[in-house]
């Protein structure tokens, strides 16, 4: 499976010679092994991708229980990569990649996309 993109507001904002542009992305229901490839194209830049900033850093699904998720760009290979942990009262939330497979159909996260 792959991303769902919707664009949000202003398809394109001028940073001097790069643009931003906004979407929200649902995920899917089979996680990828190290993340979802993403490139410019996919957000109507070109195939620039400076960086890819979630507007928060935590993921929400329609029933959230005790587990939490974050998003991080890894611009190195060129994904968007999910990760996961359970809130505990002693421990906190400890992070880990979220395994290949796993189904986040019900997640969405908001980005701003940076390139040209």
């Amino acid at each position: 499976m792959t991303l769902t993109f919707t664009k949000v507001g202003e398809w394109r904002t001028s940073l001097g010679g790069a643009s931003e542009t906004t979407w929200d992305l649902t995920l899917d229901n089979s996680y990828p092994t190290q993340g979802y490839a993403v490139t410019g194209r996919q957000f109507g830049l070109s195939n620039n991708l400076i960086r890819l900033l979630p507007s928060h850093a935590l993921i929400r699904g329609a029933s959230q229980g005790t587990s939490a998720y974050i998003v991080e760009h890894d611009q190195t290979q060129a994904t968007l990569r999910v990760f996961g942990g359970n809130a505990t009262a002693s421990a906190g939330i400890a992070f880990t990649e979220v395994p290949a497979g796993r189904d986040l159909s019900s997640y969405k996260v908001r980005v701003i996309a940076i390139g040209y």
